[in-house]
Order: C-alpha cells, then structure tokens, then sequence
C-alpha cells in the first residue's frame, strides 16, 4: 500500500473510532487528527470538510462488508440457495465483528448525518440489499424459506437482528448467533448449507 494510502487509511480508522464513541455532532476534525497521530493541517490536505470525512467512513463500511459478504456467497457458488444465504448470514457477523469501530459509526451515524450524505449512502447501499433480496428470492423458491414475508422485508428483519449483535454488550459469539437467527426464520439447509448447531 503507498503511502498516501497508508495515511488515507489511518485517517479512516481514527475517524470511524471517534465517530463511534463520540457521535457525528461532538467529533472534530482536530479530533480526529489526534487520534490518528498527525496535525490538523495534513488531516484537510485529505478531507477539507467533516462531512466529507463522515460519508468516506460510510462508504469504507460499506464496500469492506460487501467485498466480505460477495467473497463468501461466491465460494458457496455451487452449494445451493440455502447454502449462499447462510454464507452471507456469517460473513456479515464476521464483518461486524472485525470492522467493530466502523460498523459502529454506521449503525449510529447515519441518521446524524446531513441528509445529503445520508441519500448518497442510501444510493451506495443499494446494490448490498440487492444482492441480499436475490439471495433470499432464491431460498424462499427453493423451499428453504418461507414464501412469505416478501424478500425486502425478511431482509430488512435479517439486518436488523445480524446489526443488533454489532451491540458491545451482545453476549453471544458470531456462530451462536448465525445459526439462531437461521432457525429463527426457519431456512431449511437441505443443500448442503450448514445445519443450525453444526
């Protein structure tokens, strides 16, 4: 990684780690330049406004879960339906585990931000809902889930429940909670997917 690189992603770590424990409104772009150890000045030649800031950090959230989720959908690509959402359920746990501090500020930040970043965000998520409604569209016609709720819906449950884990007080561990929350909306993995407590 160049060096320009290396700082760009310093900045991000220190900024998703103080927009986590602080908040959009109480963090500054001085504070953000302290933690990732350099002065206010060199921080601006990268992100001149904390908006901007904020919405990188949205993004890097992003596109990291997603590179997860499609790198483990992908290797479960001659597994069956049953066997790529459950994939998908464990690579986002996964995600929300090793990406702890930025998970945070996306769970917590979006609705702080200004809504121009926030429709940007929205636009940037749009192809991971898509993925993960055509992953469920393809359980439920196969059988593996119920046909209702509709797919956007059962996925806006799924992310609900796999983001409530993102919680530090959450005491399960990842596992626990894929195979709970898999039982729960009862896919059934007679394709090869793992069954719930294997």
């Amino acid at each position: 990684m160049a060096k320009g690189a290396r700082t760009r992603r310093r900045i991000l770590d220190a900024a998703a780690e103080a927009f986590a424990e602080r908040g959009y409104a109480a963090t500054s772009l001085a504070d953000v330049a302290g933690a990732a150890g350099m002065q206010a000045g060199s921080l601006y030649f990268h992100f001149a406004a904390k908006d901007a800031l904020v919405e990188e950090v949205l993004a890097e959230a992003l596109e990291r879960s997603l590179e997860r989720v499609r790198a483990a959908v992908d290797a479960t690509a001659d597994a069956g339906p049953a066997a790529r959402l459950d994939a998908a359920v464990r690579a986002h746990l996964d995600a929300l585990r090793d990406l702890r501090a930025y998970a945070a500020a996306v769970l917590d930040l979006v609705a702080e931000v200004p809504p121009e970043v926030r429709r940007r965000h929205a636009e940037r998520l749009r192809p991971y809902a898509e993925l993960w409604a055509g992953l469920v569209a393809e359980a439920q016609r196969a059988g593996h889930l119920p046909r209702d709720p509709a797919a956007p819906l059962l996925v806006g449950l799924l992310w609900g429940a796999l983001n409530a884990s993102a919680h530090p007080r959450w005491p399960h561990e990842p596992q626990a909670t894929a195979d709970a929350l898999l039982a729960l909306v009862g896919l059934r993995p007679t394709d090869g997917a793992a069954a719930p407590g294997a």
